[in-house]
């Protein structure tokens, strides 16, 4: 289970963060940590039986609100490229035993998991996708570095939040 509120999301093996720009259906990459991390903020909800939407903050809070989604998610089945979206998209969350976190496809027939990872190859920035679950694989595993806690629901980034952090990273 991760707690709503607002990460950085880095693979575990590659030590990138998911980072994606402005532009609806720009691709998502793995790029290192940067200031100011606004590209690389994601708000996490738990949205109960649905699943889990992940939110790319963007840099401003009147920035329209892009959601973490496949490129075609109508057709998830097929593996494909990550991007951002003004459609929300449901996730399925669960950390292993190393406390890292796998993020799964949500889907509401039987067929082979899929999961968020990123290609074995050397492609510079590396590129996030959605691809079939390979066991202990950490190319698709993922570590959530928790900025900011939200401990109301909230379905808008205006609020209202009540916000637990030491410093405020937006």
């Amino acid at each position: 289970m991760v707690d709503d509120g607002i990460y950085l999301i880095s693979n575990a093996k590659r030590g990138g963060v998911l980072t994606a720009t402005l532009e609806k259906g720009s691709p998502v990459v793995l790029q290192r940590q940067f200031n100011p991390p606004g590209l690389q903020q994601w708000r996490v909800e738990n949205r109960g039986y649905k699943g889990y939407v992940i939110t790319h903050l963007g840099l401003t809070p009147q920035e329209p609100e892009l959601y973490l989604s496949p490129k075609n998610p109508k057709d998830v089945l097929n593996p494909d490229q990550l991007v951002v979206s003004p459609e929300p998209f449901h996730w399925d969350l669960y950390k292993n035993t190393e406390g890292r976190v796998v993020i799964f496809v949500k889907t509401y027939v039987p067929v082979t998991p899929l999961v968020i990872g990123t290609l074995p190859n050397d492609i510079s920035p590396p590129q996030v996708v959605v691809q079939k679950i390979r066991s202990g694989d950490p190319l698709q595993e993922w570590n959530f570095q928790l900025r900011i806690k939200i401990q109301e629901e909230t379905q808008s980034r205006s609020g209202p939040w009540r916000l637990q952090s030491d410093t405020l990273c937006i």
